[in-house]
């Protein structure tokens, strides 16, 4: 007789947060909202038990967070969502967007095609 042994894990799907690190967030004087809503996004233990919470900052290109400076010249939100549905293809992910929706470069992000709809989060 042969004995099989089948392990399992749970993983916690990913949430990708999106984060605009454009100029027009300072020139609407959005900072102090936005950063609020990373950090709920960031200390929510309700969130991290459900998911991965993966942040990413995004003007002109998405980066992985590292300090927000507002400072990119351009906001490409299809980029950003494009970019990040093409990294979980494997796996259908929520996305949340966190921006003032004043995009100036790219495709209007209306007409992506993806599996999950975004969350958007406007200051």
């Amino acid at each position: 007789p042969t004995i099989e042994r089948k392990e399992y894990t749970i993983e916690k799907p990913e949430l990708s947060v999106l984060i605009d690190n454009s100029q027009s967030i300072s020139y609407f004087n959005k900072e102090t909202e936005i950063t609020n809503v990373v950090t709920l996004f960031d200390e929510s233990s309700a969130l991290k038990e459900k998911f991965d919470v993966v942040f990413y900052q995004f003007g002109e290109e998405v980066l992985s967070k590292d300090s927000l400076t507002f400072l990119d010249n351009q906001t490409n939100i299809f980029k950003a969502i494009d970019n990040i549905t093409n990294l979980q293809k494997d796996r259908q992910t929520p996305i949340a967007i966190i921006t003032d929706g004043n995009q100036t470069q790219g495709n209007s992000f209306e007409y992506l095609k993806i599996n999950l709809a975004p969350l958007f989060f406007y200051c």
